[in-house]
């Protein structure tokens, strides 16, 4: 029997990022993501309907909305399932959407929004690797500006106007033991949390310690329980 939620499950996903009071979960997690290219202090929950998609669409995807101090939106999502034909198109209609949905003044068009994305299968038009980092930036063609989304191994866009960060995780195959860096560790208790009896490194990071305490199964109320079980039952029949 599992210790903890699933979090590919929407309730797991919701309970575990989306939770204001446990909300440096979700804080932590995005720094260890973007490996001090910035640095996110605090966030702001914003609501998720201006990014939803149709009901088929929500029973694969799910996703938290929320902004940083300084006003720039920031999606963080988990696609269970590629059902979208137009993958990269829906990526950028929805940020898209994050970012009219922020009050536009003076000092919001020098911030950077920040678009981060688990795959749980490895999508065609990004190829077999874990990590895809893109910027989305304007470059001169011809004496035109254009914007172009430039993919990249890893690192920061010069100049960019949006990062976007894809995760695959079925490209991460690290043991426990291999893994060194912040996110190596986000990534295997994520993949591995339904079959973990105990959260590693619990014991020298109090957010993992934090994420124990919220995702495990006997601290749920018979309420969450309920919830949960039919949250389960339809992730398993994706």
């Amino acid at each position: 029997m599992a210790t903890f939620i699933h979090p590919g499950t929407k309730f797991g996903f919701e309970k575990i990022f989306g939770q204001e009071a446990h909300k440096r979960i979700l804080i932590e997690f995005l720094n260890a993501v973007l490996e001090g290219d910035y640095n996110i202090g605090n966030i702001t929950y914003q609501n998720t309907s201006v990014i939803s998609g149709p009901e088929a669409e929500q029973r694969v995807i799910h996703n938290v909305f929320c902004s940083q101090d300084d006003g720039a939106p920031i999606i963080f999502e988990w696609q269970n399932k590629d059902l979208i034909p137009a993958f990269i198109n829906r990526v950028i209609y929805f940020q898209s959407c994050a970012i009219c949905a922020q009050e536009a003044t003076l000092d919001f068009w020098k911030n950077i929004p920040i678009f981060v994305y688990i795959l749980d299968f490895v999508q065609k038009d990004l190829g077999n690797r874990l990590r895809i980092d893109a910027g989305l930036r304007p470059k001169v063609i011809h004496g035109d500006p254009q914007s172009l989304s430039e993919i990249q191994k890893k690192g920061r866009v010069e100049g960019e106007l949006e990062r976007m960060i894809f995760l695959q995780m079925p490209e991460f195959q690290k043991s426990q033991e291999e893994c060194i860096t912040a996110l190596d560790r986000w990534m295997y208790i994520l993949k591995n949390m339904e079959t973990l009896s105990e959260i590693p490194w619990a014991n020298e990071n109090e957010v993992f310690s934090e994420l124990a305490r919220v995702a495990r199964l006997d601290n749920l109320t018979p309420e969450e329980r309920e919830m949960y079980e039919k949250s389960y039952e339809v992730f398993r029949n994706i």
